[in-house]
């Protein structure tokens, strides 16, 4: 897991190189996650995901 600093000005001090690999680098093509649609849907979408697991092994 990675986790990105407390301090909103702390990515403008990393290394450019290092920056690419951070958590906020790619937010673009991020996805937030939906907690109401989670609190909804999710464990039918966790048996969704368990029953595809099981079939594709």
């Amino acid at each position: 897991m990675s986790l990105s600093s407390v301090n909103l000005g702390a990515s403008a001090l990393v290394d450019p190189k290092l920056a690419e690999n951070q958590p906020g680098a790619r937010k673009a093509g991020q996805i937030t996650l939906g907690f109401k649609y989670q609190s909804l849907y999710g464990e039918r979408i966790a048996e969704r995901w368990y029953a595809w697991q099981v079939a594709r092994n």
